[in-house]
């Protein structure tokens, strides 16, 4: 009888650890269905919120570059966003320039810059977003 293999039953209860982390796990997965369906709903009649910031400029072979942040403080991204530039002296645009971002999400910031071949100093620089379509 010693070449004999003998079958043994075992009781198929999991232990009350197994029980709980089944349990929390399904939790969490409902949760983060309910919060996404949630933004979801809550996101279908927002609209991009963009805000353009200009945090530096520095002189280049070029000309100098203004360094700026657009900011998409809404709940909708955007795409094809152009961000134009310009450059006043007494009243009147002495220079123009723009950049397309192709996307900028929702909630989130992306950078750029303008390079004007005029000095800003002493002028009026403006830099504003002035469109954007659905993605």
């Amino acid at each position: 009888m010693s070449g004999q293999k003998t079958k043994k039953t075992v009781e198929a209860q999991g232990h009350w650890i197994e029980w709980a982390t089944g349990l929390i796990s399904g939790l969490l997965v409902i949760a983060m269905i309910g919060i996404v369906a949630l933004d979801a709903l809550t996101a279908s009649d927002a609209a991009p919120d963009l805000k353009v910031t200009i945090i530096n400029q520095r002189p280049t072979s070029g000309g100098t570059q203004v360094s700026f942040i657009v900011s998409n403080l809404g709940k909708r991204s955007a795409a094809g966003v152009p961000v134009t530039g310009l450059l006043s002296r007494e009243g009147r645009v002495v220079e123009r320039r723009e950049v397309i971002f192709d996307y900028v999400p929702a909630q989130s910031q992306e950078k750029g810059a303008l390079i004007f071949s005029e000095n800003p100093d002493g002028a009026q620089l403006e830099l504003h977003t002035s469109g954007y379509r659905d993605p």
